[in-house]
C-alpha cells in the first residue's frame, strides 16, 4: 500500500492548485444562452454541470446531491467530443479501461474489475444485458443518445443484479429533430433520421431510425514480429430504431438494434476470418403515472426484452490440422438461442414532507432461454472433420428451455435538513433457481459551504450466476468449459468517499474507494492448455483505489478536463472449493495482485471555439501491465504489455444556423495493445498482448429541423 503515500500528496496538492485556479478565474461572466449548434459552443460550465441524473434512485436528483459516486455526459459533452459510439464516450470516464475482446466485443472494465455480467447496462432504465452470458453490447451509436450516468460502484440496493462494480444507464432523445449522415474511412458510413411532432407538454411523438456499417480498424494483432501478417476482420453492420409515445401520464416505448459483426482475432486466439456474429434485441416498455394525491405517486411498469442470438463462429481457419484429420473448411460452430425476459413493476414514491422522501417498488420478472442448438461441423471427440454441420458427439443442451422468476422489493428514504441528505436503503431479491439476496446502501452527502460538498457511501451488490455458468455442457471430453449448477452469486461490500469543489469555473472531484468482492465466479482451468475447465467460486478480491477530476473554463473560448485514476488489487484463492482439485499448479505464496488491467488511467481534454468554428483534442493514456499473479503458469508466461498512449481529434463548423459540418480522428497514435482475457493464453498473440483496432477518420454532415 505504500505506493499510494506519494499519489495522495499528489493529489492533496493538485486539489489545492484547482481551488486557487477557480479564485482567478471566477470573475469573468457568463451568458445564458438556449442550446443550438451555436448557443452549444457558448454554454458555460456551470449550465454543463447542473444536470438532472435518474440513475442513483430511480428519480430526478441533481448530480452532486446524489447518493453514489456518478459521472453524467449530456449530448453536449458527446457533440462536443465528435464521437459516434458510445464506447468512445466511457474511455474519457474516470476509472473505465476499455478494450477489444477476442470475439470482436468490446469489454470494459470499472475500477480494474473486468467480467462479463458484472456492469448494468441499462437503457432508459430496463437492462440491456443479455442473461444467459450478462454481456452488453457496449458500441451502441450515440446518434439516440441524450445523456449516459455511469455511477462507479455497486447499484443492487436499487438494481439487483449485475450492478456489481457500476451502471450505465443511457437515456435516449425525446424531442430532437435532426438528420445526421456520416462517412469515413474502412468503408465507414451511417445515417440518422429523427423526427418529433406533438405538444412536450401533453401528448408527443418521436420516431428515429438509422444505420451503420463499416469494415473495422483492423490490425495485425500480434504484438512482436510475425510470419503471419494477416489483419483481424471485425466488420460491423447495425439496424436500430426508437418509437416513443408520451403524454402527461403515459409513456410508451420499443425499440431495437439488429447487429451483424466479424470476430477480432476468434475464441482461439487463430487469427479466423470467417466468424458471423448475428444478434437483435428489442425492448418493449409501458408505463402510467397515477397521481393519487399531492404527495403520492404510484407508477406501474410492464416491459419485456427479446433477445436473438445466431452465431457463426470459426475456430481454427481453412486447412488446420489434428492428429490426421485435414479440416479443409476450416472448424466451425454454430450456435443459436432466444431469451426473453417479462417483467414488471410497481414503483411507489411518497413525498411525506420538505424533508424527507420514500420511493418503494415490487418487481417480478421471468426470464425465459429458448431453442438452444449448438452444431459443428467436426466431432469433438478424436477432432475429426465432418464438412457438414450436426451434433455428433449427442451433446445434452442441459440449458435448453431453463426457465428463472425473480421477485424483489426495494425500498429507500431520503432525509434532507440543510446542508445534510442522509440515504438508507435495501432491496431484496428471490431467485427460483438459487435462493435470495439481500442488499443494503447508507448515503451521506453533506455540505458544509456553498462550494464544498462531501459523500460517504457504503453499499452491497450481487450477481446471480449466468445461465451459461450453471447449465453449460455443449463442450465435450477433454475441451472446453463446464457450467456448474452449485454456484453461489458473486458479491461486494463497498466503501466509498468523496470530496467536490464546485465553482463558477472550475468543478473539481476526488474519491477513494475500497471494495471487498467474495465467492468470485470464473474459468478454473490452472493448467491453462484449453483442457476441461469449470466455472467455479474461484476466490475473493480486495480492490483500494482513488479518482481524481477536474474540469476547468479558462475563459469563454476554452474549456480544459483531466482525470486520473489508481487502483490495488489483491487476489486470494477459496482454498474449500479450490485446493481439492487434481490440479496442483496454483501458488498458496504468489502476492495474488491483478494487474492484467492497467492500473493507472489518465484521461484529458481541451475544447475551444472562435465564432462558429470548434475544436476539440483529447488523450487517453493507460500504464503498462502484465499478466496476473495467482498461481504457477501465470508466473511462467509473463507478459508486459507497453503503456499506451492515443490521441483523439474533432473540429466542426457550422456552415448555416442548422448545418454542421464535421471531421474527427479517433485512435492516433502508436497502435494500442491489451491482453487477450484474464488467462494464461495471454502470450498467443505475441509477449506484449494483443493489437487493439487502428485509427480511424470521418467526414459528419448534421441538419436539424
Amino acid at each position: 500500500m505504500k505506493i499510494f503515500y506519494p499519489i495522495y500528496k499528489f493529489i492533496l496538492f493538485f486539489f489545492l492548485i484547482n481551488i486557487f485556479i477557480n479564485q482567478v478565474v471566477a470573475q469573468q461572466d457568463t451568458t445564458n444562452l438556449t442550446v443550438s449548434f451555436e448557443a452549444l459552443l457558448n454554454l458555460s460550465l456551470k449550465e454543463l454541470m447542473e444536470v438532472d441524473i435518474v440513475t442513483a434512485a430511480k428519480k430526478e436528483q441533481k448530480l452532486n446531491e446524489a447518493p453514489s459516486v456518478i459521472s453524467a455526459i449530456t449530448k453536449l459533452d458527446i457533440e462536443k467530443m465528435g464521437v459516434t459510439s458510445l464506447i468512445d464516450v466511457l474511455k474519457y470516464i474516470p476509472g473505465i479501461e476499455t478494450s477489444m475482446g477476442v470475439n470482436g466485443d468490446y469489454r470494459v472494465s470499472i475500477r480494474g474489475e473486468r467480467k462479463d455480467g458484472n456492469i448494468l447496462v441499462l437503457i432508459d432504465g430496463h437492462q440491456l444485458n443479455d442473461f444467459y452470458d450478462g454481456k452488453s453490447i457496449y458500441d451502441l451509436p450515440v446518434d439516440f443518445i441524450e445523456r449516459v450516468e455511469v455511477i462507479r460502484g455497486p447499484g443492487s440496493a436499487i438494481y439487483g443484479t449485475n450492478a456489481v462494480i457500476g451502471v450505465i444507464n443511457i437515456i435516449t432523445k425525446k424531442n430532437d429533430q435532426e438528420v445526421y449522415i456520416h462517412a469515413g474511412t474502412n468503408n465507414t458510413y451511417s445515417g440518422t433520421i429523427m423526427l418529433n411532432t406533438g405538444d412536450p407538454d401533453d401528448t408527443e411523438f418521436s420516431f428515429l431510425c438509422g444505420l451503420y456499417k463499416t469494415d473495422g480498424a483492423n490490425v495485425n494483432p500480434y504484438s512482436n514480429s510475425s510470419f503471419n501478417e494477416e489483419k483481424t476482420n471485425r466488420w460491423l453492420k447495425d439496424i436500430f430504431f426508437q418509437n416513443r409515445l408520451s403524454s402527461k401520464n403515459l409513456d410508451f416505448s420499443i425499440m431495437g438494434i439488429w447487429r451483424n459483426q466479424g470476430s477480432w482475432v476468434g475464441p482461439l486466439y487463430d487469427l479466423t476470418q470467417n466468424s458471423e456474429y448475428k444478434s437483435g434485441e428489442v425492448i418493449g416498455d409501458l408505463s402510467y403515472k397515477f397521481n393519487l394525491s399531492k404527495n403520492f405517486i404510484l407508477k406501474p411498469i410492464l416491459y419485456v426484452n427479446y433477445i436473438m442470438h445466431d452465431y457463426l463462429i470459426q475456430e481454427h481457419p481453412e486447412g488446420y490440422t489434428s492428429g490426421t484429420s485435414v479440416f479443409t473448411d476450416g472448424a466451425f460452430t454454430k450456435e443459436k438461442y432466444n431469451n426473453i425476459t417479462l417483467g414488471s413493476e410497481i414503483q411507489a414514491l411518497y413525498n411525506i414532507n420538505n424533508q424527507i422522501d420514500i420511493i418503494s417498488g415490487l418487481v417480478y420478472e421471468n426470464l425465459s432461454f429458448i431453442n438452444y442448438d449448438i452444431q459443428r461441423n467436426y466431432r469433438i471427440v478424436g477432432s475429426e472433420y465432418m464438412g457438414d454441420f450436426n451434433n455428433y458427439d449427442n451433446v445434452s443442451f442441459i440449458q435448453k428451455d431453463k426457465i428463472r422468476n425473480i421477485f424483489a422489493y426495494y425500498l429507500q428514504g431520503d432525509y434532507n435538513i440543510d446542508k445534510l441528505n442522509v440515504t438508507l436503503g435495501f432491496r431484496y431479491d428471490n431467485y427460483s433457481d438459487f435462493g435470495y439476496s439481500i442488499n443494503p446502501r447508507i448515503g451521506i452527502v453533506y455540505k458544509p459551504f456553498e462550494k464544498i460538498n462531501l459523500k460517504l457511501l457504503y453499499g452491497e451488490a450481487f450477481r446471480a450466476p449466468t445461465f451459461k455458468e450453471l447449465y453449460d455442457r455443449t463442450n465435450f471430453d477433454e475441451s472446453g468449459v463446464f457450467g456448474n449448477d452449485s454456484l453461489k452469486p458473486e458479491t461486494i461490500k463497498s466503501i466509498e468517499f468523496e470530496i467536490g469543489y464546485n465553482g463558477t469555473k472550475l468543478i473539481s472531484k476526488l474519491n477513494a474507494f475500497y471494495n471487498l468482492s467474495e465467492n468470485l465466479i470464473s474459468i478454473y482451468d490452472p493448467n491453462g492448455t484449453g483442457e476441461t475447465g469449470v466455472y467455479q467460486n474461484i476466490g475473493n478480491s480486495q480492490n483500494l483505489g482513488f479518482e481524481l477530476e477536474t474540469i476547468i473554463q479558462l475563459n469563454k473560448h476554452v474549456n480544459f478536463f483531466i482525470n486520473i485514476s489508481k487502483f490495488y488489487k489483491l487476489f486470494e484463492w477459496n482454498s474449500s472449493d479450490i485446493f481439492h482439485s487434481e490440479y496442483n499448479y496454483f501458488d498458496i505464496n504468489g502476492d495474488g495482485e491483478m494487474k492484467n488491467i492497467p492500473t493507472f488511467r489518465l484521461n484529458s481534454g481541451i475544447d475551444f471555439k472562435v465564432k462558429k468554428l470548434h475544436t476539440f483534442i483529447g488523450i487517453n493514456y493507460g500504464s503498462e501491465s502484465t499478466n496476473n499473479n495467482r498461481y504457477y503458469l501465470e508466473n511462467e508466461r509473463v507478459v508486459n504489455i507497453d503503456p499506451y498512449l492515443s490521441g483523439n481529434f474533432y473540429i466542426s463548423y457550422i456552415i448555416l444556423k442548422n448545418i454542421k459540418l464535421s471531421i474527427s480522428a479517433n485512435n492516433i497514435g502508436k497502435l494500442k495493445y491489451s491482453d487477450p482475457e484474464e488467462s494464461t493464453n495471454i502470450n498467443l498473440l505475441g509477449t506484449n498482448g494483443m493489437g487493439q483496432p487502428g485509427s480511424t477518420y470521418n467526414l459528419s454532415l448534421t441538419y436539424k429541423f
